[in-house]
């Protein structure tokens, strides 16, 4: 039984409904007549709850399922899906659902195949399948909002007819514009006109209403399982799927790009050590240290020189070499088969390495147009004249420094990173040195001296001709660097080949990736808010589910459950085309990086990348869902539900 006690209701200071009091029996075909915008769908909605009252008091016993003027049936899913879905938003098992739904169908007397679609049934059979949809959850009221008004007279007889059926044991409330039939079958008859509802007529005056009244009864809080929710949500995406598809490739193929570029950021330093042991002397350093001469505010005069046993000492240098860049230049210009370049000479401090044999890169064979078969012509000559003075002596020397190496060997260094580069023998040099007698620093020392005396005693550490630099071999070259940073900031300039390449490659690393984020960025934006604009009109293209919901059900749970399956839907197609691309990214990346001799740039397939990647597709597909969500309001819902007035 339904009582209204003095119902008022305005939208916007616009009064709609004013005063109103009625009750309605337990059983029997109540029907309602009037004109359009009088405020039928109005009080049909404070009837089934989508709308509260704002003066006056309404009681209801009894649970009520509401019949649209639009069936509103959903066309993604069957016709025994969508008689099923009050029950699966009641969290029904699905077995019993599918049973009782058939059970409403064949009460309807729903004559056609139950898995059709809805799309491709009459206005007549789509309103017995949204009036067995409201006979599923055993309602004791059925409230109808024009249901024959779209509608030929032998459908809506043939629903006349089973309304008339149903009303022998519920309450079933009909909204029509048909005057004819509402006279006719009307057990008790209204008109609602001047925001009044006025009795015309009334067969069972004196019926008794046993019932109690009771506030309106509310569902238990129970809500849709999740994993119905997903099954419902696939099911409308799979009928929207080119839009879904687009969507998801767009922002999964922006998400590539993130994880091949989280890829080398986690592979940077395994990247640069694969790299820097394909250098042949990468274990070979030299050390200056910086003295400041003159200083004067923030300017200061600073000079290199060889450090001092102490500081060796702290940094645990103790297999050190003086330095022959004096003689052979780390940077030298040649000359080969009428080809000038600079050419580096670095070199190589090995007991076992002591003849006049020289490594080349194959940067160095390519620059010059060398053949290294032919070795016998691979030679190369150095011919210097060099002064060597101190200030400890009044006398100088003039040396002729005459050298000739053999291309032995070519190691594959990368060119990409490499100048043409010649290793060679730091003993065979040093021997060299020996056999060079300096004469008239010999005549004023009264003894011999050699130039590898010079070199070797610590008291000519600061003259030029030592370059004020040594050489030292290390295999802990991280620890040296880390006591040298902590003890003496910048005052020890520890450097190398590979020293060298590392800075170069992690600053050219670090612009690039500070121009790629930015990028990356701009288009994760750009595929983010192409994906919510998608969720957004899927979700408009979806409102008369959210619509169900809201009558069958007032656990706001269901709508929260519906936005998590999007979301975790969105997420997993997205994820599954993000792996899937990400993987197909690395091995074609890899293949063309072998196929430009850069196959030190490979990079292995990542798991942690791809794991961030995928927390940032879960956080975007959630909140790509949540947005369009708070964009459902009451408003949108009611329009939806609202027919004619």
């Amino acid at each position: 039984m339904i009582n209204f006690k003095n119902v008022s209701f305005s939208y916007d200071n616009n009064l709609i409904l004013n005063d109103i009091s009625f009750t309605f029996p337990n059983s029997g075909l109540v029907i309602i007549l009037g004109k359009s915008g009088s405020g039928k769908s109005t009080l049909l909605s404070l009837l089934n709850g989508t709308l509260l009252n704002q003066k006056g008091k309404i009681e209801i016993d009894g649970k009520i399922s509401t019949i649209f003027q639009d069936s509103l049936l959903l066309d993604y899913l069957s016709v025994v899906e969508n008689v099923m879905l009050p029950l699966l938003i009641k969290n029904f098992k699905y077995e019993k659902a599918l049973e009782t739904a058939k059970e409403a169908l064949n009460k309807v007397n729903f004559q056609i195949d139950f898995n059709k679609s809805p799309m491709f049934l009459s206005g007549g059979e789509k309103m017995k399948v949204s009036i067995a949809r409201a006979l599923v959850t055993s309602s004791d009221i059925l409230i109808l909002d024009e249901p024959t008004g779209q509608l030929d007279d032998k459908n809506s007889q043939i629903l006349y007819d089973l309304f008339k059926k149903l009303s022998k044991d519920k309450l079933l409330i009909l909204v029509t514009h048909d005057e004819v039939n509402a006279l006719k079958l009307a057990d008790r008859l209204y008109i609602l006109e001047d925001k009044k509802l006025k009795l015309i007529a009334d067969k069972i005056k004196n019926a008794e209403n046993k019932s109690k009244i009771t506030n309106k009864l509310n569902d238990k809080k129970v809500s849709i399982k999740f994993l119905e929710a997903i099954r419902i949500t696939i099911k409308f995406l799979k009928s929207k799927m080119t839009r879904v598809f687009l969507s998801a490739f767009f922002l999964s193929l922006t998400l590539t790009f993130l994880y091949l570029g989280l890829n080398l950021n986690f592979s940077i330093t395994n990247l640069t050590k694969n790299i820097n042991d394909t250098f042949f002397a990468s274990n070979h350093y030299k050390v200056q240290y910086k003295k400041t001469i003159a200083k004067e505010n923030k300017i200061s005069l600073d000079k290199y020189i060889i450090p001092d046993i102490e500081i060796l000492s702290n940094l645990n240098i103790d297999n050190y070499y003086y330095s022959l860049s004096y003689f052979i230049p780390e940077y030298y210009s040649l000359t080969i088969n009428q080809i000038e370049s600079t050419v580096t000479f670095l070199p190589i401090v090995d007991d076992n390495y002591d003849d006049n044999k020289i490594i080349i890169n194959s940067s160095f064979l390519k620059k010059f147009n060398l053949d290294i078969n032919n070795k016998s012509n691979l030679k190369i000559d150095i011919n210097r004249n060099i002064s060597i003075n101190s200030s400890l002596f009044l006398n100088f020397d003039n040396i002729d420094f005459n050298i000739t190496f053999q291309i032995s060997d070519v190691i594959s260094e990368i060119e990409l990173l490499n100048t043409p580069t010649i290793y060679y023998s730091y003993n065979y040099v040093s021997n060299y040195l020996s056999n060079i007698r300096l004469d008239n620093i010999s005549k004023e020392l009264n003894h011999d001296v050699y130039m590898s005396t010079l070199l070797e005693d610590k008291l000519y550490n600061q003259d030029v001709f030592k370059s004020n630099e040594l050489y030292f071999v290390n295999d802990d070259i991280d620890n040296i660097l880390k006591k040298a940073e902590s003890i003496y900031k910048d005052k020890v300039i520890i450097s190398s080949k590979k020293i060298s390449f590392d800075e170069t490659f992690n600053s050219i690393f670090t612009s690039m990736k500070d121009v790629f984020l930015l990028f990356l960025s701009l288009t994760i934006l750009t595929a983010s808010i192409f994906e919510t604009l998608c969720v957004y009109s899927l979700y408009d293209e979806n409102i008369r589910l959210f619509a169900l919901i809201k009558v069958e059900s007032k656990n706001k749970i269901n709508s929260f459950k519906l936005f998590l399956a999007n979301a975790f839907t969105f997420f997993l197609i997205a994820f599954v085309i993000t792996s899937l691309f990400s993987f197909i990214a690395n091995v074609i990346l890899n293949i063309i990086l072998q196929k430009n001799n850069l196959s030190l740039f490979t990079l292995s397939f990542n798991f942690k990348a791809l794991l961030i990647t995928s927390i940032l597709i879960l956080f975007l597909s959630i909140l790509s869902s949540f947005i369009p969500l708070k964009r459902i309001n009451d408003k949108r819902i009611k329009d939806e539900l609202q027919g004619e007035e």
